[in-house]
């Protein structure tokens, strides 16, 4: 009767020990995690060119970062703190895109252009490990455009253009116009006068113009300062 009444006891604490999640790890910093997503930060103010997050994905000029910071989430949407010890980051093409970890967030920046990787776009999948799960946002390295261009017209005339970039787009801070980069391709609208223009290097453009009333057209090319 005794054997019986010690078996009984422990089957019982066993049962116990299952229905509460005892040895689980759930009581750990990583328990109760159901979702993890990455957040950017946002750029600083009066950065000449920073990284942009559109449809999912972060576009960043060659040369510019970004700060992303993993968030972990339980089944019912709450935020859940995450130990920063137990976060890993990795690049999945760490010559595109440079990955500095900083614990729960990270710094993202574009080493390799266009020009770089032979008429393409470098892209590199950004991850984040934590609680057994990872968290990926897809990183594309965009030419950076920012800074001062002399763009001379084909009648003489010629134009400064100040340029602030933040992913793809780009804003003339003289005149607050905007256009944008993709692949080799420059767009760009300032006074009337749309800009359409390719990247022969890095700091020459060549392309048309043409004033929106269709009385001024031409070629110009555009020479970093």
């Amino acid at each position: 009767m005794k054997n019986r009444t010690t078996l009984l006891a422990l089957l019982s604490a066993l049962a116990l020990a299952a229905a509460t999640g005892c040895g689980s790890g759930d009581d750990g910093p990583e328990g109760g995690v159901s979702s993890l997503a990455l957040r950017m930060e946002p750029a600083p103010q009066g950065v000449d060119s920073a990284c942009a997050q559109e449809s999912g994905s972060c576009n960043c000029p060659n040369g510019a970062y970004a700060r992303l910071t993993l968030v972990a989430r339980a089944s019912d949407g709450s935020e859940v703190a995450v130990d920063p010890s137990s976060v890993s980051w990795s690049s999945s093409d760490s010559a595109s895109v440079e990955v500095i970890a900083d614990g729960a967030s990270a710094d993202v920046g574009g080493l390799r252009d266009w020009f770089d990787a032979n008429g393409s776009e470098p892209t590199a999948s950004v991850t984040a490990s934590y609680a057994g799960r990872q968290a990926s946002m897809p990183v594309t390295v965009v030419i950076n455009a920012s800074g001062d261009w002399n763009a001379l017209l084909d009648n003489g005339f010629s134009y400064l253009l100040s340029l602030q970039q933040s992913g793809r787009t780009i804003v003339d801070t003289g005149t607050g116009y905007s256009g944008r980069v993709a692949g080799d391709a420059l767009t760009l609208a300032v006074s009337g006068i749309n800009v359409n223009a390719r990247f022969t290097s890095r700091t020459q453009v060549s392309g048309t113009y043409a004033s929106t009333s269709g009385g001024l057209h031409g070629t110009l090319t555009c020479t970093k300062q």
